[in-house]
Protein backbone atom coordinates (compact mmCIF):
# COMPACT_ATOMS: atom_id res chain seq x y z
CA UNK A 1 0.00 0.00 0.00
CA UNK A 2 1.31 3.44 -0.87
CA UNK A 3 2.29 5.57 2.14
CA UNK A 4 -0.12 8.38 1.25
CA UNK A 5 -3.07 5.94 1.03
CA UNK A 6 -2.03 4.34 4.32
CA UNK A 7 -1.88 7.73 6.03
CA UNK A 8 -5.35 8.67 4.74
CA UNK A 9 -6.84 5.33 5.85
CA UNK A 10 -5.13 5.53 9.25
CA UNK A 11 -6.50 9.05 9.70
CA UNK A 12 -10.01 7.91 8.83
CA UNK A 13 -9.85 5.04 11.33
CA UNK A 14 -8.42 7.32 14.02
CA UNK A 15 -11.09 9.98 13.41
CA UNK A 16 -13.82 7.35 13.63
CA UNK A 17 -12.40 6.02 16.90
CA UNK A 18 -11.81 9.40 18.55
CA UNK A 19 -15.45 10.24 19.42
CA UNK A 20 -15.95 6.76 20.87
CA UNK A 21 -12.82 7.01 23.01
CA UNK A 22 -13.96 10.44 24.22
CA UNK A 23 -17.44 9.11 25.06
CA UNK A 24 -15.91 6.19 26.96
CA UNK A 25 -13.72 8.63 28.90
CA UNK A 26 -16.77 10.74 29.78
CA UNK A 27 -18.63 7.63 30.97
CA UNK A 28 -15.63 6.70 33.13
CA UNK A 29 -15.37 10.21 34.58
CA UNK A 30 -19.06 10.48 35.38
CA UNK A 31 -19.50 6.97 36.77
CA UNK A 32 -16.22 6.37 38.62
CA UNK A 33 -15.15 9.87 39.66
CA UNK A 34 -18.42 11.82 40.00
CA UNK A 35 -20.48 8.72 40.96
CA UNK A 36 -23.35 9.63 38.63
CA UNK A 37 -25.57 7.26 36.65
CA UNK A 38 -24.32 7.01 33.12
CA UNK A 39 -25.10 5.11 29.94
CA UNK A 40 -22.98 2.09 29.22
CA UNK A 41 -19.58 2.35 27.58
CA UNK A 42 -18.88 1.06 24.07
CA UNK A 43 -16.60 -1.97 24.33
CA UNK A 44 -13.61 -2.44 22.02
CA UNK A 45 -14.73 -0.16 19.18
CA UNK A 46 -12.79 3.04 19.94
CA UNK A 47 -9.58 1.32 20.96
CA UNK A 48 -9.97 -1.18 18.12
CA UNK A 49 -10.28 1.56 15.50
CA UNK A 50 -7.23 3.35 16.90
CA UNK A 51 -5.30 0.06 16.91
CA UNK A 52 -6.17 -0.51 13.25
CA UNK A 53 -5.09 3.06 12.48
CA UNK A 54 -1.74 2.47 14.17
CA UNK A 55 -1.19 -0.84 12.39
CA UNK A 56 -1.89 0.41 8.86
CA UNK A 57 0.02 3.68 9.01
CA UNK A 58 3.43 3.53 7.29
CA UNK A 59 5.78 4.48 10.18
CA UNK A 60 7.26 1.39 11.90
CA UNK A 61 8.13 3.33 15.05
CA UNK A 62 4.43 3.99 15.64
CA UNK A 63 3.32 0.52 14.57
CA UNK A 64 5.21 -1.17 17.39
CA UNK A 65 2.95 0.58 19.92
CA UNK A 66 -0.29 -0.78 18.45
CA UNK A 67 -1.40 -2.11 21.86
CA UNK A 68 -1.50 1.27 23.67
CA UNK A 69 -5.05 2.25 22.53
CA UNK A 70 -6.35 -1.05 23.92
CA UNK A 71 -4.94 -0.15 27.34
CA UNK A 72 -5.82 3.55 27.35
CA UNK A 73 -9.42 3.40 26.09
CA UNK A 74 -11.84 2.69 28.95
CA UNK A 75 -13.93 0.61 26.53
CA UNK A 76 -11.13 -1.93 26.23
CA UNK A 77 -8.94 -3.43 28.96
CA UNK A 78 -9.75 -0.94 31.79
CA UNK A 79 -13.50 -1.31 31.30
CA UNK A 80 -13.36 -5.09 31.27
CA UNK A 81 -11.15 -5.19 34.37
CA UNK A 82 -13.50 -2.77 36.14
CA UNK A 83 -16.55 -4.83 35.17
CA UNK A 84 -15.00 -8.11 36.31
CA UNK A 85 -13.86 -6.55 39.60
CA UNK A 86 -17.33 -5.08 40.22
CA UNK A 87 -19.03 -8.40 39.48
CA UNK A 88 -16.63 -10.30 41.75
CA UNK A 89 -17.15 -7.75 44.53
CA UNK A 90 -20.93 -7.89 44.11
CA UNK A 91 -21.09 -11.68 44.14
CA UNK A 92 -18.81 -11.88 47.18
CA UNK A 93 -21.16 -9.50 49.05
CA UNK A 94 -24.17 -11.62 48.11
CA UNK A 95 -22.50 -14.81 49.38
CA UNK A 96 -21.84 -13.24 52.80
CA UNK A 97 -25.51 -12.43 53.48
Amino acid sequence: MQPSVAIVLASIFALMGLPIVIMNAIVFWKSCILRLRTPSWIPLLGGGLFTIAMLIQPHPSVREFWWIPLICDYGCLPGFVHTIAALLWQTSRIDRR
